[in-house]
């Protein structure tokens, strides 16, 4: 006898993404080999690939779920729509400068202080400062951590504001210094965020 599988109207199975859908991913999320590779440091696979509905995105947040030390960013929860709005973005767009540096300068601080935060198992301002001084103690004359320091020291005050709170100090950063850079030609161009 054939097993036949009947589905009523109005049956729901679960939501499209897997980030709707938690705890029906754990109770029935199977690993084809993937989610193992993931997991292991020693593996180099990094990217994943797949048309919509493949299951990247169970298999992110299985590795978030299994790893001891994980951080998700997902790129949608982050705001950077004030850019939009930026006139000296628009200008220097206008001007055919090329942001892409500026763009990665972005994401990279980002990473950086994130990967940080997993690394060094910082959770506050306290964990933060003791690994400042640590870092500052083994410094001596070695160049490159001199200026990770600088940089460091710089957006110390900054480093526990929210991704897109971040994002939005480093723009007004380099809005500022772009101002500076323009000096007295361009002085009576009002420039904001």
């Amino acid at each position: 006898m054939v097993n036949t599988i009947i589905l009523k109207k109005g049956l729901k199975l679960g939501e499209l993404d897997a980030e709707a859908d938690a705890e029906l991913l754990k109770s029935c999320f199977i690993d084809n080999g993937t989610l193992y590779r993931l997991l292991d440091p020693n593996d180099h696979a990094a990217i994943i690939l797949g048309r919509t509905g493949s299951g990247k995105s169970a298999l992110l947040l299985q590795v978030a779920e299994r790893s001891e030390h994980s951080s998700f960013l997902n790129p949608h929860d982050i705001s950077i729509r004030f850019l939009e709005h930026s006139n000296i973005i628009q200008f220097l767009s206008e001007l055919d400068i090329k942001l892409d540096l500026f763009y990665k300068t972005l994401w990279r601080h980002i990473l950086i202080v994130e990967l940080l935060k997993i690394r060094y198992n910082l959770h506050n301002e306290c964990d933060w400062k003791n690994l400042i001084s640590s870092f500052f103690s083994s410094i001596t004359g070695d160049k490159a951590k001199k200026k990770a320091f600088e940089y460091f020291s710089e957006w110390n005050d900054k480093f526990w504001l929210e991704v897109d709170e971040q994002l939005k100090e480093l723009t007004e950063k380099f809005t500022r210094d772009i101002k500076t850079q323009l000096g007295t030609k361009y002085s009576e161009l009002d420039i904001f965020l």
